[in-house]
């Protein structure tokens, strides 16, 4: 009795490959969250944000002069513009700092009162981003900080799963083994591939849709050389080491020991592609991209492969768009 009690709490289940799955995209998201709350002070206080209203008003000043100089004084306004037409004063702020309006309508309204307005209501009004996506990436100081603290996040993230599922063979131990130099040459071969597979890629869907597709670079023409550089170090060498710790280290890696290797390079491949989602168009070659560097981890056991591969292609990609 004891013996067959003992035998059955020494069997070990293997994961469900579900369970992976899930764990894998929860990793995802924690990641994400921390990448985006870590950064997002320093991006909002960066963002241009504007408000438009329209107020109606009976007797006023002769101008506008002393209520702009009130405006321009407040934390935040970097422009403030008013017209009128009629009994309606419209005006423009635009601010930094915050997504509330810069002054706020309570603080207005009490000028407007003081300095001899005489107010009577609103005929509505509008706020938001004054730019996008874009311009974030175009400003050097921006583009660090949100490229820094998401490859941080994934680093972190994937090292710290990394070690909770292999405490005693060391994380970094277990993947950094294998040959330098094979792991070297193999990386920079598959690099070669990568962009290979990426004009490819750009030519077929020229082809098929009579124009170029929609390409992750255009932003960059905004770029300054500040900026550009700044691409070029987190880009270039900063995303290839954090997202195959994450990628491929921690979710192939995973899937590997519980012996589910070919679902755990397409699974990872999908994230892959989801976290750099740019249009639907780049989605597919993404994928091959992430396959092609699980590929490379699985068949060397060290990370130094597809890392090596990334960085020939990112940093090839990355400088091709600085000097054209």
């Amino acid at each position: 009795m004891g013996s067959s009690e003992t035998s059955t709490r020494s069997v070990v289940r293997s994961p469900s490959v579900w369970g992976l799955a899930l764990e894998g995209y929860v990793a995802l998201i924690v990641s994400v969250v921390l990448g985006v709350l870590a950064s997002a002070p320093v991006i909002n206080s960066q963002v241009r944000y504007f408000a438009e209203m329209n107020y109606v008003l009976g007797a006023r000043p002769a101008n506008d002069t002393q209520l702009k100089t009130w405006a321009l004084a407040r934390p935040g306004v970097v422009s403030f513009a008013t017209e009128r037409r009629g009994d309606d004063l419209f005006i423009r702020s635009e601010y930094r700092g915050s997504v509330n309006q810069q002054p706020s309508t309570t603080e207005l309204l009490a000028e407007l009162r003081r300095l001899g307005y005489e107010f009577r209501g609103m005929n509505g009004g509008s706020t938001g981003m004054t730019g996008g996506f874009r311009e974030i990436l175009a400003n050097a100081f921006t583009l660090t900080v949100l490229l820094a603290a998401m490859q941080v996040a994934f680093g972190a993230v994937g090292l710290n799963r990394i070690r909770a599922a292999d405490r005693r063979a060391g994380a970094m131990g277990s993947l950094f083994l294998g040959n330098p130099g094979r792991g070297l040459v193999l990386g920079a071969l598959g690099g070669l591939g990568l962009l290979a597979l990426g004009l490819l890629n750009q030519s077929v869907l020229t082809a098929l849709l009579g124009h170029a597709p929609p390409s992750p670079w255009e932003s960059t023409g905004a770029m300054t050389a500040q900026t550009k550089l700044a691409f070029l170090l987190f880009g270039g060498l900063g995303a290839p080491i954090a997202e195959e710790i994450f990628f491929r280290g921690y979710l192939v890696g995973k899937f590997k020991r519980a012996g589910y290797v070919g679902f755990g390079m397409a699974f990872s491949s999908i994230l892959f592609a989801v976290v750099h989602f740019s249009d639907p168009y780049n989605v597919p070659v993404i994928f091959l991209f992430g396959a092609c560097l699980g590929w490379l981890y699985h068949r060397t056991g060290s990370l130094l492969a597809p890392i090596t591969a990334h960085v020939v292609n990112n940093g090839v990609a990355i400088l091709w768009m600085m000097l054209t």
